[in-house]
């Protein structure tokens, strides 16, 4: 996922992480990875790798990324990426050399896809920090992701540009929802501690909250808490078996209502027209794009579950309705996106959407 140079120098840096002076310190961050994950699901470490399949080799990518970045000794003066070059530093080009350095200081966070040249780049936003969308140089990555996917990644800079780090962990979009409010929460409550401390001192010093959110994710805690989200996310998905009989009646012999319904019966009928045989592709795609305008165009003043039984068009009127509209149609671009690339066509273009309800300023 780097460059030639950067993918080299990591590898470098990995065989060194493996000498016994680091080692078990490795094996005890990555203990502290599975064990919350074995807990819930009843599963060894071992029985995870396996389950997990060829996808635990991006996980042990994250949990090394991270262990790049951990401290150790009694005043954090041991790093391993310090002691590689130190030592073997001199093998390295000073590109190389620099991305290793920017890796051992960067911090892990969740990302959100907001543009991609395939092959080339992808430009991400932080979803925690909320800081301004960076484009970050990425081949493979960009070849295979889509718009509004989640990613818990880490972005390095290196001589004025940026780049991801080898390990990036897909997190479902409700998930990555459901993180973001927790550090949110986090950081609002570590920001009113410190305003209540400084106002005891008699100081009035503003607390910014950008601080405070960066703060809480450079935490030991964020990597592990990403990358458990991941692994039971991917090792429970798809298990409708295990789900309540009454969870599961609920959704038989019903039309689709909720947009999660609704993306189904979109989906079928997408893939349906591009299956038509003889229909030439840029005719299917015509026909599909047309039919999700017409199908939009209805749900716009259809109530919805996911709104509270609000109509998209009642729910943007309102500021907490707004967020949850933003939500909605950044799902629908996300399964989109998806859609599309499966089946190799012009994703749908749902900026109409965003016009119509009054929101298009925070797309």
């Amino acid at each position: 996922m780097q460059t030639r140079g950067f993918h080299k120098a990591t590898e470098n840096l990995v065989k060194w992480s493996l000498r016994d002076e680091w080692s078990d310190l490795q094996v005890e961050m990555y203990a502290g990875f599975f064990a919350p994950v074995s807990a819930v699901l009843g599963l060894s470490p071992d029985d995870i790798v396996d389950r997990l399949g060829d996808a635990s080799d991006m996980l042990y990518a994250f949990m090394a990324e991270e262990f790049f970045t951990a401290r150790f000794g009694d005043d954090d003066e041991s790093n391993v990426v310090d002691d590689y070059l130190k030592r073997r530093g001199w093998r390295e080009t000073a590109p190389a050399r620099r991305y290793l350095e920017a890796l051992r200081d960067s911090t892990v966070s969740l990302y959100e896809v907001v543009d991609i040249d395939r092959g080339r780049s992808m430009t991400v936003r932080d979803l925690i920090r909320e800081t301004a969308p960076v484009v970050a140089h990425e081949k493979l990555g960009s070849e295979n992701a889509s718009l509004r996917d989640s990613l818990a990644t880490r972005v390095v800079s290196v001589n004025g540009r940026h780049f991801f780090g080898g390990a990036m962990l897909r997190i479902p979009r409700a998930v990555s929802q459901e993180l973001v409010a927790e550090f949110e929460k986090t950081a609002e409550g570590l920001a009113k501690d410190i305003r209540d401390e400084l106002g005891r001192r008699g100081d009035r010093t503003p607390v910014k909250p950008d601080i405070v959110r960066d703060a809480v994710l450079r935490t030991s805690l964020s990597a592990p808490l990403f990358a458990q989200n991941w692994m039971v996310h991917s090792l429970t998905r798809g298990r409708a078996s295990e789900l309540p009989t009454s969870r599961l009646a609920d959704f038989a012999g019903r039309p689709p209502t909720s947009l999660r319904e609704s993306g189904a019966a979109l989906e079928d009928t997408a893939g349906t027209l591009a299956e038509e045989p003889g229909l030439p592709p840029e005719i299917a795609n015509e026909a599909i794009h047309g039919y999700l305008d017409a199908h939009y165009r209805h749900v716009l003043d259809d109530s919805l579950p996911e709104l509270d039984g609000r109509t998209p068009r009642q729910a943007a009127a309102t500021e907490p309705g707004r967020r949850r509209v933003i939500d909605w149609l950044k799902d629908i671009e996300n399964a989109e996106s998806h859609r599309a690339a499966q089946q190799g066509f012009r994703p749908y273009d749902t900026a109409w959407i965003w016009r119509e309800l009054g929101i298009d300023a925070a797309r």
